[in-house]
């Protein structure tokens, strides 16, 4: 329903609009032209950059993910890292869905796991209800992916971290750190039968320095809580900045 001031703007407006038609009117017509040249369209973005630490020496590197070559079935990017020292290391990054989406893979650098050097997060399947996430870490020289928590080695297909924020499904992480150790706990939640709320379970890992491995320490269920809630405290990636 309009306010009565809404409805004095609107009458105001249009005795103003009836004046200016009367107005125009009485004029000579006069001849207009319209530009029809159109304006160029931005190009997607085709690198990011992060300016963190990545192999832990206390110094800024530079890592980027950069498009390196597109086809008509996927797109392959270049991830590397250049550190401060000079060193360098890269590895392919393939995408077959939405791969022109260069915002929508990069997440950045954040410190995962608490040891020196930040690790880079990129979701190499950019498409669907969630995210699959990828993590990468220095390691010898090299950028290799890190486990999902609970694994002792990475492989390819199926062995990516995942965010799920829908009404059929709430999974994420929560990392922090205590009396110097690093956690990670992974947030796994469906709904409970008909009653609008959600339940599962919270299962905590601790960062393994000899391993290099996400190592499980316990798993608590969640009890019952709110969609709204779930959604907040669950459903994403907390306790870390991507930078």
């Amino acid at each position: 329903m309009f306010t009565s001031t809404t409805m004095y703007a609107l009458t105001a407006a249009a005795v103003a609009a009836i004046a200016a038609s009367a107005t125009a009117g009485a004029a000579p017509s006069v001849a207009t032209t319209t530009d029809t040249t159109a304006a160029p369209t931005a190009k997607p973005p085709t690198v990011k950059t992060s300016r963190m630490d990545i192999d832990g020496d206390g110094r800024r590197d530079t890592t980027t993910l950069r498009l390196t070559k597109p086809t008509n079935t996927q797109y392959t990017y270049t991830l590397e890292t250049r550190t401060a020292r000079g060193a360098r290391a890269s590895t392919p990054v393939v995408i077959s869905d939405n791969g022109e989406d260069i915002d929508a893979i990069w997440w950045g650098a954040a410190g995962l796991d608490g040891t020196p050097g930040a690790e880079i997060v990129l979701n190499p399947s950019p498409v669907g209800d969630g995210a699959s996430l990828r993590v990468y870490r220095w390691h010898k020289g090299k950028l290799v992916p890190q486990a999902v928590p609970g694994t002792r080695r990475w492989r390819n297909g199926g062995q990516d971290w995942r965010t799920v924020n829908m009404p059929w499904a709430i999974h994420g992480y929560t990392f922090y750190t205590s009396r110097g150790v690093r956690y990670v706990v992974d947030h796994d939640l469906k709904p409970y039968r008909s009653t609008g709320k959600f339940s599962g379970t919270h299962t905590t890992y601790r960062w393994n320095t000899k391993t290099a491995t996400w190592s499980k320490v316990t798993t608590k269920r969640a009890g019952l809580v709110s969609d709204a809630y779930a959604q907040q405290k669950y459903g994403g990636v907390f306790g870390v900045t991507f930078r």
